[in-house]
């Protein structure tokens, strides 16, 4: 996926890094997280992910959401596949969508960018794109995310340009938000401020860094097995469960399992 135009992002790829760290504040790290967790968990279904910025001649917004949408249609028809996607839409210029895009085909997915920028100036008359694979691995999908957060999400001056951010949710049937913060209000009398062992499903005390551990391996996998007992999704994903210490014998479901 070359470039056939010149591209909006020349940088801060999954091969490279941003050179300015703005300020990070507790939206900014909501956000990381969020946008983190889509990425585990569309990894664990065994999508592959696309990097892809459009740009518009417009500034009206809902002309844009718009043209993504028949955008988004023209993609699934042509290519016959399903586009699961987390945007982030930008003030900049008329107007930008910087996304990530989930493919999950058992063929190579290729989109080629002359294709989507002809057909993107089809629909808008902006005619610059980029589109790029990301590649395999949590390292690269973290080092995407957070070039997309410090670039567009943190800091006063990128805050006051975004328009919104959403993610295909009712596409991906993932409760992140609610996820999250079911999992958390259960963990976080085991935290090591908290610890009593006597009423914490943990034999050990809990850091945050393995709370965000578990919360990847349970999107990834479809359970976070620890001492002590296992969270795992339920067969419809919308839910969580957890199991006790006597539990541990449970075939736990992946991702794919789950959602076929």
């Amino acid at each position: 996926m070359t470039g056939v135009f010149p591209s909006l992002v020349t940088n801060g790829q999954s091969g490279t890094k941003t050179t300015t760290i703005p300020q990070w504040t507790r939206n900014t790290k909501r956000r990381y997280r969020s946008l983190n967790s889509w990425l585990s968990a569309q990894r664990g279904v065994g999508c592959q992910l696309l990097r892809v910025d459009l740009t518009s001649l417009n500034n009206n917004s809902l002309k844009l959401t718009l043209a993504f949408k028949a955008l988004r249609r023209k993609v699934e028809k042509t290519f016959h596949t399903k586009i699961n996607y987390y945007k982030i839409e930008t003030s900049e210029g008329n107007g930008v969508l910087h996304m990530v895009w989930a493919v999950n085909s058992d063929r190579a997915a290729w989109i080629p960018q002359k294709w989507l920028s002809d057909t993107w100036q089809e629909i808008t008359g902006a005619r610059i794109v980029y589109i790029k694979r990301i590649r395999s691995g949590g390292h690269h999908t973290q080092r995407v995310s957070r070039y997309l957060v410090t670039q567009y999400l943190a800091g006063t001056h990128h805050e006051s340009s975004i328009v919104r951010v959403s993610y295909s949710w009712w596409r991906d049937n993932l409760p992140l938000s609610k996820g999250w913060s079911a999992m958390f209000r259960y963990c976080k009398n085991s935290f090591t401020k908290n610890y009593n062992s006597l009423s914490s499903p943990f034999r050990q005390a809990l850091t945050m860094k393995n709370l965000i551990s578990g919360w990847t391996s349970l999107l990834t996998t479809g359970w976070w097995k620890f001492d002590g007992g296992a969270f795992h999704l339920s067969g419809d994903c919308k839910s969580i469960y957890l199991n006790q210490a006597g539990a541990m014998t449970l075939i736990f479901p992946t991702w794919k399992q789950l959602l076929k």
